[in-house]
């Protein structure tokens, strides 16, 4: 990864793509890949991978800076529907007793959440988050699993769209599946600004 240069910034939320229109500095697409704490962790040496959406076809690979800092060179055309893969350093952790109570009280309307979180809450993938995840999570974190339908790693925004035209820089969140109360900090991730 390189500094980035000021640009244009979106932050997305939700599981719908994203249209992102240019501001014709050239077709680069850069931001930082952060945990979903305040203040945010940023992850280091990251493995980031774009990749068109529906197919294997990675586009364009680049690994995270000190900062969490990436930046993709598309070429020019090379736009479409994608998705950004992240393989961060740390293992899946942050995942306790207190996220499978968390999720039920989810449930239960006792609690809202970003959507991220609720991402990472469903544990089984089923696109609801209820009970049967609480119980998986304390599945896990007893042994008698050791994965989740979902990947370790659940990212916001999941999936855009991009014409590839222009520079755009976009900022990916990231949660451990079950980690709803993101009291994670991956080891290689670090809170520093700038």
């Amino acid at each position: 990864g390189i500094p980035l240069q000021p640009m244009q910034s979106l932050q997305a939320q939700g599981n719908q793509g994203l249209i992102i229109r240019p501001c014709g500095q050239g077709p680069t697409l850069s931001g930082r890949v952060s945990y979903d704490r305040t203040p945010p962790l940023y992850l280091q040496g990251a493995i980031c991978r774009l990749r068109r959406l529906g197919t294997a076809q990675v586009v364009a690979v680049d690994t995270t800076d000190s900062m969490g800092n990436y930046q993709f060179a598309v070429p020019q055309g090379g736009g479409g529907d994608f998705v950004l893969e992240v393989s961060p350093l740390s293992p899946w952790g942050g995942v306790n007793a207190s996220d499978a109570l968390q999720v039920a009280r989810y449930f239960g309307g006792g609690i809202t959440w970003t959507p991220l979180r609720i991402r990472s809450g469903d544990v089984n993938n089923n696109f609801v988050t209820n009970g049967t995840d609480a119980l998986l999570i304390s599945r896990r974190l007893t042994g008698l699993i050791s994965t989740f339908a979902v990947a370790d790693w659940v990212i916001e925004p999941a999936q855009f769209t991009w014409n590839g035209l222009g520079s755009i820089q976009l900022a990916w969140v990231v949660l451990c599946a079950g980690d709803v109360n993101g009291s994670y900090q991956p080891s290689n991730s670090t809170s520093r600004f700038g």
